[in-house]
């Protein structure tokens, strides 16, 4: 028998803070995040990590977001602005 603790992780979406996914395409690995004052943050999206798992091919777009690079495994780009 098991013992010990479970912690769990989520995140409370409020109306303050509305979030935006995008499913990506197959060939799609990454996305390029910049948000609103100039930073970029680069989310990369793996097919499942382990045996047997399943990965959600989206990239979640939090509201702080002013655009969005996807990039495929060929360098092709596509933008989006929530």
């Amino acid at each position: 028998m098991l013992s010990g603790y479970l912690c769990l992780f989520f995140t409370i979406f409020s109306s303050k803070n509305l979030v935006r996914t995008i499913d990506l395409l197959p060939s799609e690995t990454a996305a390029l995040l910049t948000l609103k004052n100039g930073k970029v943050r680069k989310e990369e999206a793996a097919y499942g990590s382990s045996f047997l798992s399943q990965s959600s091919r989206s990239v979640i777009i939090p509201s702080d977001v002013s655009q969005v690079e996807i990039l495929d495994n060929s360098g092709k780009k596509r933008v989006i602005k929530p």
